[in-house]
């Protein structure tokens, strides 16, 4: 078996498997829950990221000699992009939730 036809029955494997297992989610928690579409959405991004940031290090480490601070750097640098985007996140949802119409005292806040 060619390595092309090895890779497109895994991928479609994994497609027809990721979508069967999405789809049996949906049928399990057929309640109309925002707070159960908003964490399996939540979970599903989570999941993707994980995924491209596990792919990009391996990439990255891969592409410096086999010194552990270079290592370190690659990992810092990741720590340091994740900082950035959750600080610049906290302050767009600082200065843009007071202007939200549909946000009032009974919206469900984060935690609960």
């Amino acid at each position: 078996m060619s390595t092309f036809v090895f890779v497109v029955i895994i991928t479609a494997i994994a497609g027809v498997v990721g979508t069967g297992l999405g789809g049996l989610l949906g049928v399990l928690f057929t309640r109309n829950s925002e707070k159960i579409v908003s964490l399996l959405l939540s979970f599903s991004g989570g999941v993707m990221l994980c995924i491209v940031c596990l792919d990009l290090l391996t990439d990255a480490l891969g592409q410096v000699s086999d010194s552990v601070g270079h290592v370190f750097f690659v990992v810092a640098m990741t720590a340091v992009g994740f900082g950035l985007i959750y600080l610049l996140n906290a302050i767009i949802d600082k200065k843009t939730n007071p202007q939200v119409s549909h946000i009032g005292k009974d919206h469900p806040k984060q935690g609960e």
